[in-house]
């Protein structure tokens, strides 16, 4: 399956419980995150604030990687989200009327909505616009060597 999806981390609080999923609308499921439509995890603990995705050009892919940080430890999903949020701001405080969030972190104005090259650059910093509008469609998040995809497995949620 072809097309964008989405793996990404919500948390409660800085350094609070945090959730790892997989959606093909990421504004869509945040939202129904934030209105506790679903009942489970999420909705028990709390658990709304988006601090951290990764876009994806197939659905096997982002799988995978939801499997990667699922298997890893707590200790490696909070290194993650601080190196690429480190005051665990709300990513998706400005897609429904609010101007904070992922604005705040591109310096960009994204009360229009969520913006392919705008969430790219948060993602990948070391990607340019330009390299993005070129592709056509957004790349994942660069990675470096101690994300070995051989070493997958079901994870669970990690809880404080």
């Amino acid at each position: 399956m072809h097309g964008v999806f989405y793996t990404y981390i919500l948390a409660n609080q800085r350094h609070g419980t945090v959730y790892v999923g997989i959606t093909n609308d990421i504004a869509r499921r945040v939202w129904e995150h934030k209105s506790k439509l679903i009942a489970g995890f999420t909705r028990q603990y709390h658990v709304d604030r988006l601090v951290y995705f990764e876009v994806f050009r197939d659905a096997l892919s982002a799988i995978a990687r939801e499997k990667q940080l699922k298997a890893g430890s707590r200790a490696r999903k909070l290194a993650l989200i601080e190196a690429s949020n480190p005051g665990w701001s709300d990513l998706s405080e400005g897609w429904y009327g609010q101007d904070t969030g992922l604005a705040a972190m591109t310096g960009e104005n994204s009360s229009a909505g969520l913006a392919m090259t705008g969430h790219t650059v948060v993602i990948a910093r070391s990607v340019s616009d330009e390299a993005i509008q070129a592709a056509g469609s957004p790349r994942p998040a660069q990675r470096g060597p101690r994300d070995d995809p051989g070493e997958l497995q079901r994870g669970s949620r990690d809880e404080p």
